[in-house]
C-alpha cells in the first residue's frame, strides 16, 4: 500500500467521522442531559514487533478515530488505527513494505468515578508485502509475495481514573485478550526443507491461539468547552500457540505499541 492510498483512506475516514458525528449530535439535539456524543482524532507512532518472524521492529506513522456515546454509567466506544505510511522491512532475501490496522468495540459501566469495568471485540493485522533481493538487483521482475499476522477476539478489562484539579485526568487501563491468530508466511528463498521447520520457516496459512494483556495509559485535560486534549500511550503484548504437523509452538511473541496525541470532543 503507499501512501498516497493510505492517506486517501485516511481523508474518507476522516470525513465519515465528522459527517457520521454531525448528524448524529442534530439528531439527538433534544437528547437527555445523561446521553453524550463523544468524537476524536489522534496521530502519532505505532512499534510492530515479531521476532520469532522479523529480524527487526516495524514502525509505523499512524492516525487513530474513536467515536463513542455515553448514558449515565454506561458507554459504548469504538477505535480504529490505520498507518499513513509503509513501513520498509528487510529480511534476509527479501525486502518489502509493511502496513498495519487495528481497530475494536467495547461497552463499558463505571462503577464508580474512578473505577470500570469493560469488554469487547478487536481485530488487528500487520501485511507484508515482499519481494526478492535477487530480482530487483537484476533489474527484472520482482513479483510480490503477500505475508500476513492477524488477530481477532474478545477481550475484558478494568480501568482507573484519577482527576487532578488543574493537571487534568490520568486513565489506566487493563485488559486481557482471548484472541484467534491467523498467519500467512511466505517461504524464504534459504529455507531447508529437509530439517525440523523452524517457527520463522513455516509456510502457507498457519491459525493457532493467542492471549495477552494490553496496558493503557491516557493523560487528558480541558482546552475549551467541550474539547479535551490527551496523550496516551498503550501496549498489546500477545503470546501464540499452535501445532502444525505434530511440531509444537509454543509462547511466539508479538507487541504492538502505540503513542498518540490528539484530540476529543463531547457533543
Amino acid at each position: 500500500m503507499n501512501s498516497r492510498k493510505t492517506l486517501r483512506r485516511f481523508r474518507i475516514a476522516f470525513l465519515t467521522l465528522v459527517i457520521g458525528l454531525n448528524s448524529l449530535s442534530g439528531a439527538l439535539a433534544d437528547k437527555p442531559v445523561d446521553l453524550n456524543l463523544v468524537g476524536g482524532l489522534a496521530v502519532g507512532y505505532s512499534n510492530f514487533d515479531f521476532p520469532a518472524k522479523l529480524d527487526h521492529d516495524l514502525t509505523f506513522p499512524v492516525y487513530q478515530l474513536h467515536g463513542g456515546i455515553t448514558y449515565k454509567r454506561f458507554y459504548v466506544v469504538a477505535n480504529f488505527a490505520d498507518n499513513f505510511s509503509d513501513a520498509d522491512v528487510s529480511e534476509e532475501e527479501d525486502v518489502g513494505n509493511a502496513s498495519r490496522y487495528d481497530g475494536d468495540i467495547s461497552l463499558g459501566y463505571q462503577l464508580t468515578p474512578s473505577w470500570g469495568l469493560f469488554a469487547g471485540y478487536k481485530t488487528g493485522k500487520t501485511t507484508i508485502d515482499y519481494q526478492s533481493r535477487e530480482d530487483l538487483d537484476a533489474g527484472g521482475p520482482a513479483p510480490t509475495r503477500e505475508e500476513y499476522y492477524k488477530h481477532e477476539g474478545p477481550f475484558v478489562g478494568v480501568s482507573f481514573a484519577k482527576k487532578f484539579e488543574r493537571a487534568g485526568r490520568l486513565t489506566l487501563s487493563l485488559a486481557y485478550a482471548d484472541l484467534d491468530a491467523t498467519n500467512k508466511f511466505v517461504q524464504d528463498a534459504d529455507d531447508d526443507v529437509d530439517e525440523v521447520p523452524e517457527f520463522d520457516d513455516l509456510t502457507g496459512t498457519v491459525k493457532g491461539d493467542s492471549t495477552g494483556l494490553s496496558l493503557g495509559i491516557r493523560w487528558s485535560i480541558p482546552v475549551s468547552g467541550n474539547l479535551l486534549y490527551y496523550l496516551g500511550f498503550r501496549v498489546n503484548d500477545y503470546e501464540q500457540d499452535l501445532t502444525i504437523d505434530g511440531n509444537r509452538y509454543d509462547n511466539i511473541d508479538e507487541t504492538i505499541t502505540y503513542l498518540t496525541t490528539g484530540l476529543f470532543f463531547v457533543f
